[in-house]
């Protein structure tokens, strides 16, 4: 197309005396510029047409190589588009029809032409052709928007008859131009909805208005679609009305949907109300089946409490001898798409009953009720345990689609909620009989402290009515618990979830009873509450009283034999000491008194040395064994230098024995200690090397001994074997529980860490100051 402004001609004429006169008046155009190529013949002008574009062709109908009409039909038949202006030497009308129609623009006499009307000529055929091409080229646009536009476009005549139907109609409802257009489209309208379409669109060409209706359309594979047609008139520039253009919307989709929006809310409605689930999942079924197209039939069966089999839970459009058949049917990996489904814990699609090798030993019970394909959920709770499985049959083989399982989600997920409410009503009615006649008391608490409800347990604990309870806070039953310890008291339960703590409620006539509480946070239904369970704890702390006396008086019975023991222990080792030790020393002296005097015996000397020989070492052996069995019932050492002492020579005594590497530490000489502690304190180090040789399989033992902030801290680390957690933990491990009982008895304790293959470390702790005791 030429630019604005200037036209391009290609002029086609083989008279020299023409072309220059038709040169001289495009020259005198003063309107626009006028750009000329010129051909002398028709081959070489189609050449050029071929080569360049161009505004118009003028064209002589006399050239050397073509003559007449087919001049005007071979330019024509190259250059479509461009307009086409004739020059001839004869005025005749019957030869300007026959160019009309042959598509010229325009056709001027040589004889009569001028320069205006040359230039007038070319200006209205370049102006027309372009005003044709922008009309074709919005038709073309209309045309295209209205072929892939998401709805069905039409146009109507005044006298309402249809006069375009897009390419949508047609690929939607199958119909050709030639069946639909005129009034042919209301054939594929629904037979019930055809008169009322019609009327309607009468109706609104009458009255000229903007209208909109609903009827069934039919698509090409049958099936009936509900559609939206809405319309507007039109009309030209000067108000004429010319018809209506409207467009036709498929709304099955969306009106199943919101049918079935609507039907959820219905079912959720009964959930709530506590319908039984025969009426809930009733309800559910029949609005599945209702938004399917094929004919489908749905069922609910349910687990039954033992885990294996399922029960029928409802299936209103299966034939009653199909549901009574697969009632209890156990589960199975093999088990049709039920019995599959539920053992899987996954969807199992089966489109062709009849061949699938899960339905072999099923399949001629659903194919005698006409049943061919099946599809089966698990329905599942919010914690992933088995419910039951929703499932859909059908009478022909076939495959889901998406729509399909967007109902098999809906379903499920509907009735697991049905289901889990259902159960979890049970189990909430069972639990508040339960809290009615527990043994403990239960309130409800709200979060400014208010006493919300009690079980009749409350009420008999603190001789309250349930009302009188009820108008209470938390700080009326326990005075020393201010209101101003409220708030951090629920944001620490908040954030633990439980607490467990012991403390005091008064009764109604002033007793403080001692309680256990257990106090459990959670929101219900956007609200938070407390739930504390209180139990009178009276009797226990008066039994944990009688016991801790009880412990005292064992305590101070073993301190006592203790004591008794080592009094005697020291008894003993005087009396050895005193008495077996000393006549053993006189004795050896009176030996070594009768060798010399013995010295001139007639027996021979040899032999009467060899005697006295071996009655010294007799006599020191005794001697050794007088010392080792003082030293063991308590070594003398203990009394005379101290702990530090006393388990330095122990140390030295284990290495002697067992040939143990065993040292000892300690950061002072002299620890000052009541006697009892230092003997305990001995004796407990004496029973921890004892098990290192019996036990540990060691090669180094080290003990420490100091002073840490009051107490005494005596620690034997050894590189054994160690000790099992289970050892420690042993009832007849009587070694450990004595050590630990004799630290107990004075106030200590006493730690034992085990580790494996590196060893054990037992650590004493006790009070340098008896009346410091634990």
């Amino acid at each position: 197309m030429a630019s604005h402004g200037s036209i391009r001609i290609l002029l086609i004429e083989d008279n020299p005396d023409d072309v220059r006169l038709l040169r001289e008046y495009l020259a005198e155009t003063r309107t626009c510029r006028v750009e000329v190529t010129h051909e002398r013949r028709l081959s070489a002008g189609l050449n050029r047409l071929t080569e360049q574009n161009f505004d118009a062709v003028l064209l002589d109908l006399a050239l050397p190589d073509s003559q007449g009409l087919d001049t005007v039909i071979r330019v024509r038949a190259a250059a479509k588009r461009v307009p086409l202006v004739v020059l001839t030497e004869i005025e005749d009308e019957v030869l300007a029809v026959r160019l009309t129609q042959a598509g010229v623009q325009d056709y001027l006499v040589k004889g009569r032409m001028s320069g205006p009307l040359l230039t007038r000529s070319l200006r209205y055929a370049v102006e027309l052709a372009r005003m044709e091409e922008a009309v074709g080229e919005v038709e073309r646009r209309f045309q295209q928007l209205a072929d892939n536009a998401p709805v069905m476009a039409w146009m109507t005549e005044p006298d309402a008859s249809c006069s375009f139907l897009s390419k949508s109609w047609y690929e939607f409802t199958g119909q050709a131009p030639e069946t639909g257009l005129g009034f042919g489209w209301l054939d594929a309208v629904h037979p019930d909805d055809r008169t009322a379409a019609r009327d309607i669109l009468v109706a609104a060409d009458a009255e000229r208005e903007p209208f909109r209706l609903d009827y069934r359309l039919r698509r090409k594979d049958g099936e009936y679609r509900w559609a939206i047609d809405a319309a507007a008139p039109r009309v030209d520039g000067e108000g004429r009305f010319l018809g209506y253009i409207g467009s036709v919307m498929d709304i099955t989709d969306r009106k199943k949907s919101d049918q079935l929006e609507a039907d959820q809310k219905r079912v959720l409605q009964l959930i709530v109300k506590d319908a039984p689930l025969s009426t809930v999942f009733d309800a559910l079924i029949r609005m599945i089946e209702e938004q399917s197209a094929a004919r489908m039939v749905a069922s609910i069966l349910l687990m039954d409490a033992d885990g294996i089999h399922l029960r029928s839970g409802a299936a209103p459009s299966l034939p009653e001898a199909y549901n009574r058949a697969i009632d209890g049917m156990a589960i199975g990996p093999h088990v049709g798409s039920c019995g599959t489904a539920a053992y899987r814990r996954r969807p199992v699609y089966v489109s062709d009953i009849a061949n699938d090798p899960l339905w072999a030993n099923f399949a001629p019970l659903a194919l005698t009720h006409n049943l061919r394909a099946c599809w089966s959920t698990p329905i599942l709770s919010s914690s992933d345990r088995l419910l039951g499985t929703f499932a859909m049959y059908y009478p022909d083989v076939r495959e889901p689609n998406g729509q399909d399982l967007r109902l098999v989600d809906v379903a499920t997920r509907l009735a697991a909620i049905a289901i889990e409410r259902k159960r979890a009503e049970e189990v909430l009615r069972l639990a508040k009989f339960s809290v009615e006649r527990a043994a403990d008391a239960v309130y409800w608490v709200d979060s400014q402290a208010k006493i919300l409800d009690v079980n009749e347990a409350a009420s008999r604990m603190l001789s309250y009515s349930k009302d009188e309870l009820c108008a209470m806070t938390i700080h009326d039953l326990n005075p020393a618990f201010q209101a101003g310890m409220w708030p951090g008291f629920w944001a620490e339960t908040q954030r633990r979830g439980t607490m467990m703590f012991e403390t005091v409620h008064q009764a109604k006539d002033g007793r403080l009873i001692p309680i256990e509480m257990s106090v459990n946070f959670f929101i219900h239904e956007g609200t938070e509450y407390h739930c504390a369970f209180v139990r009178d704890i009276t009797e226990r702390k008066r039994a944990e009283g009688q016991f801790r006396e009880m412990l005292d008086r064992i305590r101070k019975l073993s301190q006592r034999l203790e004591a008794v023991r080592e009094e005697e222990r020291t008894r003993i080792a005087h009396e050895l000491h005193d008495e077996l030790g000393v006549r053993l020393t006189c004795f050896r002296l009176d030996l070594a008194r009768l060798r010399s005097f013995m010295s001139w015996s007639p027996v021979p000397r040899e032999e009467i040395e060899k005697k006295i020989h071996s009655m010294t070492a007799e006599v020191d052996a005794t001697i050794a064994s007088v010392q080792r069995l003082v030293a063991e019932l308590r070594p003398g050492i203990l009394d005379d230098l101290g702990l530090a002492a006393a388990v330095e020579w122990q140390c030295q005594d284990l290495e002697r024995r067992s040939g143990i590497r065993c040292s000892c530490e300690g950061t002072e000489e002299h620890i000052p200690l009541a006697k009892p502690l230092a003997t305990a304190a001995f004796r407990i180090c004496q029973e921890a090397l004892t098990n290192v040789v019996r036990h540990a399989e060691a090669t180094t033992v080290r003990v420490r001994i100091k002073q840490v902030d009051g107490l005494l801290q005596l620690e034997v680390d050894d590189d054994g074997i160690g000790i099992s957690p289970d050892k420690l933990s042993d009832s007849r491990s009587f070694g450990l529980l004595g050590m630990r009982e004799r630290a107990a008895s004075l106030g200590g304790q006493i730690e034992i860490a085990g580790r494996s293959e590196k060893g054990t470390t037992v650590t004493l702790q006790l009070p340098l100051n008896m009346g410091g005791r634990r």
